[in-house]
């Protein structure tokens, strides 16, 4: 696996102070450049309203404060990691900022986009920058939250979906783990719905889906730092999400498919679901 080039998108939020913390301890792992982009929210529709006058001068405010103010945090972020050896390069730029990270990701033939996972209004809507990069995005996508990342990852967790296989998260969480000295935990939910099955019925499945999943796995893969788990839910996410809180795991590395009947369904009620909830980062792919 290679990371050569991380597009970090800074919105001055805790949480993507977060996500440029991993850009980084991965860019030491992989030797990777980083490069930071700053979105400034495009207001012509509302500069529009205002009469002459005044949009030249919201237009000079916009270019005096939020850009000076965008460059300075930038210059910081570029100094304290060149004294760490660290390669970061920076673009700020006027537009929509999911359009525009996602754009900056394909002009640089970026290898990972880093994000703040988003407000926690964005939590109860799809529509913040970083699940409409998410959407859009044909790299793998980091998302962070709050302030917790200790510089490594002790535990990483891979959902699998048994009727897909293993998938590109599982090769890409375990070179991670290679690079980190990390123990895989690969995981399938048995969903049963909020139906009360009777104990021995769930355990029956929880039986069948473990053996299937050594067997996708692999016995010949399987080691001290190689874990396969069946975890029991009412729902995917909800058994992913509870699974990685219960390990303690620092980073969640999943697919964004899924068994469902519409693909686009699953994106929105399963790894979005997991993005929002989960405690630690989490990286999508696409298939």
């Amino acid at each position: 696996m290679k990371i050569n080039k991380i597009v970090w998108g800074a919105d001055g939020t805790g949480d993507s102070a977060q996500a440029l913390k991993i850009a980084e301890a991965l860019s030491l792992k992989f030797k990777s450049r980083i490069v930071g982009i700053s979105v400034i929210p495009d207001y012509y529709n509302v500069v529009n309203l205002f009469p002459p006058a005044e949009k030249t001068k919201f237009r000079d405010w916009v270019d005096l404060n939020l850009i000076t103010a965008r460059k300075d945090s930038m210059e910081k972020f570029r100094r304290d990691l060149s004294k760490k050896g660290t390669n970061f390069e920076y673009e700020i730029m006027k537009g929509i900022p999911a359009k525009a990270i996602a754009n900056f990701a394909v002009k640089h033939d970026a290898d990972l986009i880093a994000l703040g996972r988003g407000r926690s209004v964005e939590k109860t809507i799809l529509g913040g920058t970083a699940l409409k990069v998410l959407r859009s995005s044909r790299v793998p996508v980091l998302t962070a939250r709050g302030d917790k990342f200790k510089g490594g990852f002790k535990r990483i967790i891979v959902p699998v979906d048994l009727s897909h296989g293993l998938g590109k998260s599982f090769d890409y969480a375990v070179d991670l783990a290679a690079a980190f000295g990390s123990t895989v935990h690969v995981a399938n939910v048995v969903e049963t719905g909020y139906q009360k099955y009777p104990s021995e019925l769930a355990e029956q499945l929880r039986g069948f889906a473990h053996r299937e999943l050594k067997e996708t796995v692999g016995s010949t893969r399987l080691k001290d730092d190689l874990i396969i788990n069946t975890v029991i839910a009412p729902n995917g996410w909800r058994g992913i999400v509870d699974f990685a809180f219960e390990k303690k795991a620092d980073l969640i590395v999943i697919m964004t498919y899924g068994g469902g009947r519409f693909k686009k369904e699953f994106i929105g009620s399963v790894a979005e679901k997991v993005i929002q909830e989960a405690h630690c980062p989490v990286i999508t792919m696409t298939p």
